[in-house]
């Protein structure tokens, strides 16, 4: 079964090892963007305090953030739950008019939950690196 189809998890983290959740707050309630510990099915379980400032609250599928009803074009999860690895995608959103550096992170030896995440870069982009055919 594709992984978006799986049904939905628990709204509260209780199946999930508290020294994982520990682990989580302590490495990440600190970074300045959101951080979402999400299950294949894309059912967010924790989040850093970043994510909770702006509302984003465990137990919703993370790609509501966006408004669409199934997961966003430039989606990695599946990718990086099938390779058990790291997967990256650097995008624009024309919505929010900026560059966004995404990552999707499975957690070294626990199945079925992975980091998910995404750095605004946009004053970090360089004029010159957005023309058609640059090799920079």
């Amino acid at each position: 079964m594709n992984p978006i189809n799986q049904p939905p998890a628990a709204a509260t983290p209780g199946d999930i090892s508290p020294h994982i959740l520990a682990a989580f707050r302590m490495m990440w309630d600190k970074h300045p963007s959101p951080v979402m510990l999400t299950r294949p099915n894309r059912t967010i379980v924790a989040v850093n305090e970043a994510a909770r400032a702006v509302g984003i609250e465990p137990g919703r599928k993370c790609f509501t953030l966006c408004g669409p009803d199934k997961p966003c074009a430039a989606c990695k999860a599946n990718q990086a739950v099938r390779d058990d690895a790291c997967a990256r995608s650097l995008s624009y959103t024309e919505a929010g008019n900026r560059f966004v550096d995404a990552y999707w992170t499975p957690l070294a030896g626990v199945d079925g939950l992975f980091l998910h995440y995404a750095n605004d870069i946009t004053p970090c982009v360089r004029e010159e690196l957005l023309r058609p055919g640059c090799s920079c």
